[in-house]
């Protein structure tokens, strides 16, 4: 089933409630320890950050947050926690039913102190928040690291994918001439470990995008020399496997963009990430002063603006070299000229607004959208509300700007709105852009704070996000003298200087880097005399150490039961046949599991080469399927037959698609259907690239939803969603250290002695249910000798049938005040998974272990109907009980 919410009322537990004997002594296992009745304590099981369509309020406490330490001896508080409470507070806690949601988690342990275990670590990942560089200048002489530009692309194989990331962020002031100074870093773990940092002084290519054919294309952000009227940037292009290993320096010239009558600008600058249009065009943003601002006029430079973003264009050549760039333009063959002129986003001719700083996408139907930075002169930049505008052909024209309208939660750590970001729209700057391989669209940017948020339109409307990370004073600052005399008229504005990017890492999930404080006379204190040295300001929220962090963001879509298709090949229980299994060198990631790996990225796919593709899939067990996701050949028209069958002869077509266009997943309810086999056909298609042959047919990713719950698309490190927010959850959270078999999974991991790890869910009220999961013991309490796991099926908060396994393996019922004998229906081992059932018919009920024959299961009570289900550690006191919980399904 689907897990659903509804309320219930909290009402106190029975004492027959998870092993508590009516005297109050337990009766789990041979020792008898004592076990109050069920609480939650201190427990921060509860997402922090998690903004959604439908939201339930959860009320909780959080111990303080976990996370890796800055250097010693930084002014104010020395590492991200205080930061981390202020954007993460459970304060704003609340639960999706179901539904689109973005997660951005918490930087606290998961698991709550104890006095075995006072500072315990999060299992996953190291939490959602880390350091990736902290700057070796104890002295704090240098600029900060400001700008950071980092981009994933698709690494490893089909069958064993990775991400490989790699960083650049500037340590140079803010200004037009300032020396060049940055450091790169590069991850080939998807963010969880950084190389040590490089120091640079030569210009370096930051603005990245993989093109089509597997190259990645990186380019400068201004022009290292000029050739006449021309302008060369530094680029570098890598082979088609993306492997920045593999990149070479190349120029990039931007051709005579600023002498022709009918190019916009008198000067440019790169705008943002480049896009590849469907038929191979590489468009750049880019801004400059336009021609007709009065202020170009002015022989003040401090006065002298930018106001117009347009768009450079160029077909990528065969090999690097020299790539040209020209003015975006209705007849590309032609020059410049009244009636063809070159395209702007947005252009002013008045001393007020200027538009700069671009994130450019293209959606699955060949349409753009941008978001544009909006700098109001006389305004602080903290209040610049962006805009955004759609072209329906491929960049030539666009919609009139529009304010970006959304809402964001966790200002101050308490959900209320951030001042200034009302109906006017949404402040920020640097905006950056991605489609995630689940077809939602992300955005992210700040200041004076980062934020983050979603939009599920298809266009950049309806934003709903979260703050991710603030750095300001706790009290008044130094001022600037930037401002002169007055100082800063906005002084809370300091902290990080609210550039940000974005990195797919998986279908949902995004990590999202900024800076702690920005240079150029703002937070970060300098003291060399000749760097413009400030003052000691006021101790900050975080610290006023120059800095570069990283947050893991998920963002799911509606409805849960998505099969774990790659988890299940790598454990054997997927067998996939069929002849889309064309791979190369050129493409490592190409493949039959392609189609499974989570990625959108063109390469990521499973292909056949002169012949239509077909893909079968043996799921190892009849699911009941409910809803499929498709994404066929990226950018490029195609179409698809999903068929299924219960015996893998007999098929019956359930999805089919005709010319669908998708650079992300497609989804489709269907009418629920029993099956064990499903059939993708891809007729072939022409115009294939170079290694394929003329013909060919992509998969470029299925999903398949199923009654089967593995929580594949719940957040990661929080509470599934469909949690009973009537009852208590502690210690308890969807997990990606699932020890093999398995992408996610339900971690109950009880590490306190006054506090029991447990979760609740709703169920449709029956008389007659089964429940079924896959359980995996990791190890059990060591400071009694009782310990655990308990699942029962309940009726409203009573337990109409308790079950426990015991430390041997062994599995009990609770019924009369006790528990009975051991139950002969097989044991649960450690550190292995085991499948259980177990099933109610009306006052009777039997329970089956891997398989085992079905025994009768005595009854704690018999209520008409069961409505719900329970998982738990063995009780309050034990403490060491860890299980994961996989695959559960309620029929």
């Amino acid at each position: 089933m689907q897990r659903s919410h509804r309320s219930r009322h909290t009402a106190p537990h029975s004492q027959h409630r998870l092993g508590v004997h009516p005297s109050g002594a337990n009766q789990f296992g041979a020792g008898r320890t004592r076990r109050g009745v069920v609480a939650v304590v201190g427990t921060a099981a509860l997402v922090a950050g998690l903004v959604t369509a439908t939201q339930i309020p959860w009320a909780a406490s959080s111990p303080a947050p976990q996370l890796v330490r800055a250097a010693a001896g930084s002014p104010g508080d020395s590492d991200l926690r205080r930061c981390a409470r202020q954007v993460s507070d459970t304060g704003k806690v609340v639960r999706p039913t179901n539904g689109y949601a973005l997660d951005t988690g918490t930087a606290s342990n998961i698991t709550g102190p104890s006095a075995a275990d006072p500072t315990p670590k999060h299992r996953d990942y190291g939490g959602n928040m880390k350091t990736v560089w902290d700057d070796p200048d104890s002295g704090q002489t240098n600029y900060l690291g400001a700008n950071a530009m980092i981009f994933g692309v698709d690494a490893g194989t089909a069958a064993s994918p990775s991400t490989t990331l790699s960083g650049l962020w500037t340590a140079s002031p803010d200004t037009g001439n300032a020396t060049i100074q940055n450091y790169s870093a590069q991850s080939g773990n998807g963010g969880a470990s950084w190389s040590a940092a490089a120091f640079s002084t030569t210009e370096k290519p930051s603005f990245i995008q993989q093109l089509r054919d597997g190259r990645v294309l990186s380019l400068g952000f201004k022009a290292i020399r000029f050739s006449g009227n021309d302008q060369i940037l530094v680029g570098s292009l890598t082979d088609s496997t993306g492997n920045p290993a593999t990149a070479q320096p190349m120029e990039v010239t931007f051709r005579d963009t600023t002498s022709q009558p009918y190019g916009p600008l008198s000067w440019l600058r790169t705008a943002g990430r480049p896009v590849q249009r469907a038929d191979g065009t590489v468009l750049v943003p880019v801004y400059g002063a336009d021609r007709t601002d009065p202020r170009e006029q002015d022989t003040d430079p401090n006065t002298k603006g930018h106001g117009s973003v347009t768009l450079l264009a160029a077909t990528p050549p065969a090999t690097g070299g020299t790539w040209v760039f020209t003015p975006l333009r209705p007849d590309m063959s032609a020059p410049l000229s009244a009636t063809n002129r070159a395209v702007t986003l947005g252009t002013t001719v008045n001393k007020t607004t200027n538009y700069t700083e671009v994130g450019l996408l293209e959606r699955s139907d060949g349409s753009l959208i941008a978001v544009i930075r909006n700098l109001v002169e006389g305004q602080s930049s903290g209040s610049d509300v962006m805009q955004w505008t759609s072209s329906p052909d491929g960049g030539l024209s666009w919609t009139a700007l529009t304010n970006l309208q959304g809402t964001l939660t966790g200002w101050n750590g308490n959900g209320s709105p951030q001042p200034g970001a009302g109906a006017a729209g949404l402040p920020g700057i640097n905006p950056q852009l991605d489609l995630l391989t689940n077809g939602v669209i992300v955005l992210s940017s700040g200041k004076p704070d980062n934020w983050i948020a979603y939009s599920t339109t298809g266009n950049a409307t309806g934003w709903s996000g979260a703050y991710t990370y603030r750095n300001c004073p706790t009290t008044a600052v130094t001022p600037s003298y930037i401002y002169g005399a007055g100082g800063d008229p906005d002084q809370w504005r300091y902290g990080s200087s609210g550039n940000t990017a974005i990195t797919a890492v998986s279908s949902k999930r995004v990590l999202q880097f900024g800076d702690n404080c920005h240079n150029f006379y703002w937070g970060c204190v300098r003291t060399d005399a000749s760097n413009n040295p400030q003052p000691q300001q006021s101790p900050y929220t975080v610290d006023l150490t120059n800095r570069i962090w990283q947050r893991q963001v998920d963002v799911v879509t509606p409805n849960v039961g998505k099969l774990d298709l790659a988890g299940m090949q790598r454990s054997g229980q997927l067998r996939v046949s069929g002849n889309m299994t064309w791979t190369s060198a050129a493409h490592p990631r190409a493949g039959a599991a392609g189609a499974f790996d989570g990625s959108n990225s063109y390469w990521s796919s499973a292909i056949a080469s002169g012949a239509a593709g077909t893909m079968t899939l043996d799921l190892g067990r009849s699911y009941t399927l409910n809803r499929i996701g498709l994404s066929l050949r990226p950018q490029l028209p195609e179409s698809a037959t999903v068929a299924v069958s219960s015996d893998g002869s007999a098929f019956s077509t359930v999805h089919s698609v005709t010319n669908a266009r998708s650079n992300a997943l497609a989804y489709k309810d269907i009418t629920p259907v029993t099956a064990r086999y499903v059939r993708i056909t891809v007729p072939a298609t022409s115009g294939c690239d170079a290694g394929l042959a003329s013909t060919c047919a992509f998969l470029n990713e299925l999903e398949l939803y199923s009654t089967v719950d593995g929580f594949e698309n719940d957040p990661w490190g929080n509470l599934p969603r469909g949690a009973d927010a009537g009852r208590p959850a502690s210690q308890v959270w969807v997990t990606t250290d699932t020890s093999g078999g398995s992408t996610q999974a339900l971690r109950l991991q009880d590490k306190s002695s006054t506090a029991q790890a447990r979760i609740s869910f709703a169920a449709a009220a029956a008389a007659n249910r089964t429940l079924s999961f896959r359980l995996k013991p990791l190890s059990w309490a060591g400071n009694t000798s009782a310990g655990g796991f308990v699942f029962t099926l309940d009726s409203g908060s009573a337990a109409a049938l308790q079950l426990a396994v015991y430390k041997d393996g062994t599995v009990h019922a609770f019924s009369g005040g006790g528990y009975s004998a051991t139950l002969g229906t097989g044991r649960v081992a450690l550190n292995a998974w085991s499948s259980v059932t177990l099933t109610r018919t009306g006052s009777s009920a039997t329970i089956s272990v891997n398989g085992a024959p079905a025994v009768t299961v005595p009854a704690a009570s018999v209520p008409a109907t069961v409505d719900g289900y329970t998982f738990a550690s063995s009780g309050t006191e034990p403490n060491g009980d860890e299980v994961l919980v996989d695959d559960v399904e309620v029929r």
